[in-house]
């Protein structure tokens, strides 16, 4: 054999695999292409329009391009979902349009046709009870929801706690947000109102994820975003923007359109003078803004 000669082919399969892996690591990291200065100058500008700014707000640099995320809506298994929510027993069933409620008495859920399950109880009495939780605790609350979705066999081991914000009294209201790769998926969230211990809403959403499309695009930054959407009459404090992926959420009368892609979108998340949390999406492509949701 010669072996001189298979070293040299050895050392050039390794250097091409080295720069494919580069190139797929450079398209799905985080990357510090804006430089340090125009993140200065975008804050100095924001804070010129009277924009009020969290102390710990930060500008992500990331300006590479980025690919669409691929995903299907899932197929729940709607009796074991009802048993865990709302019990053993008869419940009436109610077909709407893109909704099918369930209800007992004044507890019901909804399950949407864009793979969206919402739980309500009565505001006054019902709701599912959490053992021993003291809401002042957030590290507690986080782990008896954890647990709570674990034992209701929805899929979330990779959602993150997202926000909290506590709206008087024994009241709670807190969300949770799916993290793949380094990309928050909007889409995939839970959101809960908590009241003297006991789950009074929840909207869970999620959408099966199947990878990213093979074409990356140019997207605009984050700071390109800021300085073309907030504007003076911009109400609320930001306290941070990030980089996820979200979809247009359309419907005929009648008929559901399954969007099988989310696009790029800049959240820029903000608290309004009540202390409430608001974010406001932004499609990364083109800066539109898609609705606000919580």
């Amino acid at each position: 054999m010669d072996w001189p000669k298979a070293k040299t082919v050895l050392i050039i399969v390794v250097l091409l695999l080295n720069i494919f892996f580069a190139i797929n690591i450079g398209i799905y990291t985080f990357g510090t292409t804006i430089s340090a200065q125009t993140i200065s100058n975008t804050l100095v500008i924001l804070e010129n329009r009277g924009i009020s700014l969290d102390e710990e707000l930060t500008i992500p640099r990331y300006n590479k391009k980025t690919p669409m995320l691929m995903f299907e809506i899932p197929q729940y298994d709607t009796e074991s979902v009802l048993e865990y929510f709302l019990g053993d027993g008869d419940y009436d069933e109610i077909r709407l349009v893109n909704v099918t409620r369930y209800k007992r008495g004044k507890i019901q859920v909804n399950f949407k046709a864009d793979g969206v399950i919402e739980f309500s109880s009565d505001p006054q009495n019902d709701g599912i009870i959490l053992s021993g939780l003291d809401l002042k605790d957030i590290k507690q609350v986080e782990k008896s929801l954890r647990n709570f979705m674990k034992n209701s066999g929805l899929p979330f081991a990779d959602y993150i706690l997202d926000w909290y914000v506590y709206t008087g009294g024994d009241s709670l209201e807190i969300a949770f947000v799916q993290k793949y790769r380094n990309f928050y998926v909007y889409d995939n969230s839970v959101y809960f109102v908590l009241q003297n211990g006991k789950i009074k809403y929840m909207r869970y959403s999620y959408k099966e994820i199947k990878g990213f499309t093979g074409q990356p695009t140019e997207i605009l930054p984050a700071h390109v975003i800021l300085l073309s959407n907030m504007t003076e009459d911009t109400e609320g404090k930001i306290i941070s923007i990030d980089l996820g992926f979200k979809g247009y959420e359309q419907y005929d009368i009648g008929t559901v359109v399954k969007t099988k892609s989310q696009s790029p979108v800049w959240r820029v998340k903000m608290r309004d003078e009540d202390g409430r949390i608001i974010c406001r999406h932004f499609s990364a492509y083109d800066g539109e803004e898609m609705e606000s949701r919580k």
